[in-house]
């Protein structure tokens, strides 16, 4: 028999080293090798090393993709973006029916979703080999990833139809608009286990306002507006701005100021370097073109409504520059194919499997459309975009005309100078004439200082490498100035330094 004083000993010493030992397991853990790994332990956050010696920021305007009332997001303490979240699990439905999908065009989209509900349960969001200075955001480095949506959704939408006219595109534009809506109704449907009725953008819901009465919108009231609006997600600002903004007139008072505005001031994002680990930015690049289609439906179909007015010819010039950035973010995929072959096959990122899904998934398309390598998609591109400046040329005389010949002319002129294509050349330099010339009766010309520029170059030396190196260089410096308003305007509004 053990007395009750010997009893009382055991427990003490049994305390001592139960605490002992606690203590030691908590401090291992916090300062082991894995926590640098983790970046995350119990809500902790354990600084990552960092090892790179240079910083780095890279540009790209897009529009940011994914963040949308009909995509679901799961929030993780990795992820402190800034936007609003709809706080909803990318999980599957329990009632949803995946029986009547198992035939038809919407086979693929279900499986997709099937084999993409527990991405995030079985694949680490780690951030790593992260750059030395403050050039970046925490908020930023930790925002939501829509990885789930850059696989069932499409990140390259102009892809699929590169190689149709584009009048033939905006023909169709109310019925491809209408098919988009289906297939967001069935994720929302697969992912919302209160499903009912689907979040659609509606052009004609009506509004307390006269029909087609002309908008008076300053600069100013434009300029707090869309402060306002910044951190709300793509859709959610585009799905405002048609229920706000569709019933004034497309032709007079400042509505056309209003479109620019929202998509170069809000929708187009820049994105940033943060790590030396180049599939961060891809995974970036990728998640600023995930709501190009989302942008792209409804701008087609706006496009059309509105064609011939100073409105449609803004909404066409936003829709020339969506063919620009997926022409870029096409490379983006090439390049991304070949990095994939030098990374372990097992990772178990979720950046990485992403990547390896959307390369498989876009491989199918590329083959159908035999584009085998980058420069038969930049062909491609380079005819759908000028179709698109053609298109606008002909349906708007008076309005920005000579904005698109510039582009025109720019559009010729980068393409001869890639396949060292003297006729592209010539052919650029007219459309820079016709646009100097037509400067006179355009009401508004964005790109005359450019233009001015490009063609005193050109005039005075001729076609030599110097000159060409100094244009190229005039046509790249010609976005610095906004390219940097918008930076410190996204720092302030958006990505906030903690």
């Amino acid at each position: 028999m053990i007395n009750n004083s010997t009893k009382e000993t055991i427990r003490v010493y049994f305390s001592f080293y139960l605490s002992v030992i606690l203590h030691f397991v908590f401090f291992l853990i916090l300062f082991f090798p894995i926590s640098k790994q983790l970046g995350i332990i119990c809500g902790i956050h354990i600084p990552v090393e960092i090892e790179e010696k240079e910083r780095s920021l890279s540009f790209e305007f897009d529009l940011e993709g994914g963040s949308s009332s009909e995509e679901q997001v799961q929030k993780t303490k990795t992820q402190d973006s800034t936007e609003k979240e709809t706080g909803k699990v990318q999980g599957k439905n329990p009632s949803f029916d995946s029986d009547k999908y198992k035939e038809g065009e919407w086979k693929d989209l279900v499986e997709n979703l099937e084999k993409t509900k527990d991405l995030r349960k079985n694949f680490l969001d780690t951030k790593d080999k992260l750059l030395l200075g403050n050039n970046y955001s925490e908020s930023y480095v930790n925002r939501n990833r829509h990885y789930e949506d850059m696989i069932v959704k499409e990140i390259l939408p102009t892809l699929f139809s590169i190689d149709k006219p584009f009048s033939e595109e905006i023909k169709k534009a109310v019925d491809n608009l209408e098919r988009h809506r289906e297939r967001n109704r069935i994720v929302e449907e697969f992912r919302n286990p209160d499903f009912q009725n689907p979040m659609r953008m509606e052009i004609e819901k009506k509004i307390a306002k006269p029909k087609f009465a002309p908008l008076e919108m300053d600069s100013k009231e434009r300029e707090e507006y869309f402060d306002n609006i910044l951190t709300e997600t793509k859709e959610e600002q585009l799905n405002e701005f048609i229920n706000r903004f569709s019933n004034y007139d497309p032709n007079e008072g400042d509505l056309p100021l209003v479109y620019r505005d929202l998509y170069y001031k809000n929708l187009q994002r820049l994105a940033y370097t943060f790590s030396s680990d180049p599939t961060y930015f891809s995974i970036d690049y990728f998640e600023e073109n995930l709501n190009k289609e989302d942008y792209l439906k409804n701008a087609m179909e706006l496009a059309s409504k509105f064609k011939g007015t100073k409105t449609g010819t803004e909404i066409l010039f936003t829709i020339l520059d969506i063919f620009e950035i997926q022409e870029r973010a096409l490379l983006q995929l090439f390049q991304v194919k070949e990095h994939l072959k030098t990374i372990d096959p097992n990772s178990k990122e979720i950046r990485i499997e992403t990547l390896k899904r959307i390369v498989e998934k876009y491989d199918k398309v590329l083959a159908e459309k035999k584009i085998e390598n980058f420069s038969i998609a930049q062909d491609l591109y380079h005819k759908k975009k000028l179709q698109i400046v053609d298109f606008l040329l002909e349906n708007q005389k008076d309005y920005r005309s000579s904005d698109a010949h510039f582009e025109k002319g720019r559009i010729l002129w980068e393409r001869g100078i890639q396949k060292n294509d003297d006729t592209l050349i010539r052919q650029a330099v007219d459309e820079w004439k016709l646009s100097r010339d037509d400067s006179k009766s355009s009401s508004e010309f964005l790109n005359k200082k450019t233009l001015n520029e490009v063609l005193q170059i050109f005039e005075k030396q001729g076609k030599n490498q110097n000159t060409i190196s100094q244009i190229n260089l005039a046509l790249q410096m010609r976005l610095r100035e906004s390219m940097e308003e918008k930076r410190k305007r996204e720092e302030r509004l958006l990505w906030k330094k903690q």
